[in-house]
C-alpha cells in the first residue's frame, strides 16, 4: 500500500529501488505485489489502467526478482502482464477470494464502525442474495425462512447479547442451521466460480 496511488502512478521510484536493493542483498529472490482492483478499475467499468505495475514490474526486473501477485481482475492482468509472466518474471499468482484476500464475508467493516471483538453483520440483504435466499426457502417448502436473522446483533454485539448467537439460540434451531448452510453454500459457490474463472482466464 502507498507504492501505488489512487491514478495508478508509482509514487516514488528510487524509494522502490532502494528497497529492493536492499532485499537483493539479504538474498531475497522474489516480492508480493497486491494490485488493487480500486486503482486499476476507479475510474471506468472494465477499463483497465495498469501504468503505475508496468513502471513498478520494470523495476522489479532490474533487480532480477520474481512478483508474486494478488488480484480479482485476472483476464486483464493476465493478457497486459502476458510477456513477464512467459519470461519469468511473475512466477506466482494468488487469487483472493474475499475481504482481504480470505474467504470470508466483508462482516466488520472498520467504516461501519465495527471493532474487535464485535461479532459482525451477516451480509445478505442485497437483492441477488435475497432472491437466492427465497429460492432456497422456497425449494426447502419454508418461505417464511426467506429472511437473514433479527436477532443476530450488530457490528459490535457481543454473541452472548443476541438472541441467534447465544447458547441455546436460534442458530440451532431448523431455520438457523437452513440459513447458516445457505449462507456458508454461497460462499463456497463464489469460491467455485473465482476459481473456474481463473483457470479459464490464465489457462484457456
Amino acid at each position: 500500500m502507498g507504492i501505488i496511488n489512487c491514478y495508478c502512478q508509482l509514487v516514488d521510484p528510487e524509494a522502490v529501488r532502494a528497497e529492493l536493493r536492499h532485499l537483493k542483498s539479504l538474498n531475497v529472490d522474489g516480492v508480493v505485489v497486491d494490485c488493487w482492483w480500486g486503482i486499476v478499475e476507479a475510474w471506468t467499468p472494465q477499463k483497465y489502467e495498469w501504468s503505475g505495475y508496468r513502471d513498478l514490474f520494470g523495476i522489479i526486473k532490474e533487480f532480477k526478482l520474481k512478483v508474486q501477485v494478488y488480484f480479482d481482475f485476472m483476464r486483464s492482468f493476465h493478457m497486459e502482464f502476458r510477456s513477464l509472466s512467459e519470461e519469468g518474471l511473475i512466477s506466482a499468482i494468488e487469487v483472493g477470494l474475499g475481504a482481504s484476500g480470505e474467504l470470508r464475508y466483508p462482516s466488520c467493516p472498520e467504516k461501519m464502525g465495527w471493532r474487535y471483538p464485535g461479532i459482525g453483520e451477516f451480509q445478505c440483504y442485497d437483492r441477488y442474495m435475497q432472491k437466492n435466499l427465497r429460492q432456497s426457502a422456497l425449494a426447502r417448502g419454508h418461505l417464511f425462512w426467506a429472511r437473514g436473522p433479527d436477532n443476530a446483533g450488530y457490528y459490535n454485539s457481543r454473541s452472548h447479547e443476541t438472541g441467534f448467537f447465544c447458547d441455546g439460540g436460534d442458530y440451532d434451531s431448523y431455520y438457523g442451521r437452513f440459513f447458516l448452510n445457505w449462507y456458508s453454500g454461497i460462499l463456497i459457490d463464489h469460491v467455485d466460480q473465482v476459481l473456474s474463472l481463473a483457470t479459464l482466464a490464465f489457462d484457456g
